[in-house]
């Protein structure tokens, strides 16, 4: 899944910051990689949280990662995962897993069967829309894509209580904007490359401010539309995520 790291903090802090509204006791957090496991569970610890435990699924080994707050200092312990076996946990977390894993169908039921009763579970996917075009570069052809009824059709078989957030809509106000800022950069860079003289222009002065330029305007515009906040699912939407939240 192509998705680049400060994408990836932006993208996901918003989701663990709405989640820390009601994120209580001890928590189970499932991921693909390490990359907000401290971040993430700073932010968690402050409020009624006691304890988090981390699963990343990229880890092959036999240990997990639990963070708990000791007189207002974050203490770092490995566990083994067997010790999960004999756990309920208050909240469970997955966000993207299902769009990335092959065994979907087995992660549900592991956090239906770790649910503590009128225990939470927060689970995102990567929503079923075309979003090919998007400079966060969510699709992929490895990835698993979901309707909202396909997502709520296999939710409502292991828990109660189903209801949707959205993150990150994009208006088609917003993608025919970036459709036709893409256009101009096409033709801009086609005039570029179209003589040895304007192509050699091109690399030694102009290629090297892409990337600085492309993140100043990302930052400037998240910051203005608050692309990645989490709000309540509307009907016709077409966010960047579906988040549910389901009650055991």
């Amino acid at each position: 899944m192509k998705i680049r790291t400060g994408d990836i903090y932006r993208i996901e802090m918003p989701k663990y910051e709405w989640l820390n509204q009601f994120a209580h006791g001890r928590i189970l957090n499932i991921t693909f990689g390490k990359y907000l496991d401290y971040a993430s569970s700073k932010l968690l610890l402050k409020n009624n949280v006691n304890e988090i435990w981390n699963m990343d699924l990229l880890d092959n080994q036999e240990y997990v990662s639990v963070r708990k707050l000791n007189a207002g200092k974050i203490t770092y312990e490995l566990k083994k995962k067997k010790e999960i076996e004999l756990l309920k946990f208050d909240i469970i977390i997955a966000f993207n897993i299902l769009s990335i894993i092959d065994n979907i169908d087995k992660i549900l039921k592991l956090i239906s069967q770790h649910l503590e009763v009128n225990g939470y579970t927060v689970i995102s996917i990567v929503n079923n829309d075309n979003l090919s075009n998007h400079p966060t570069d969510l699709i992929t052809k490895d990835i698993n894509l979901f309707t909202i009824n396909d997502f709520e059709n296999k939710l409502k078989l292991l828990f109660n209580d189903v209801s949707f957030f959205s993150q990150g809509t994009v208006t088609m106000n917003e993608k025919r904007k970036e459709n036709i800022s893409a256009i101009i950069r096409n033709k801009i860079k086609d005039f570029l490359l179209g003589s040895n003289d304007r192509f050699k222009f091109y690399t030694k002065y102009m290629k090297p401010l892409h990337k600085p330029i492309s993140k100043i305007n990302r930052n400037t515009e998240n910051k203005i539309t608050k692309r990645y906040e989490v709000i309540p699912f509307k009907n016709g939407s077409k966010p960047m995520f579906t988040i549910a939240r389901c009650k055991k």
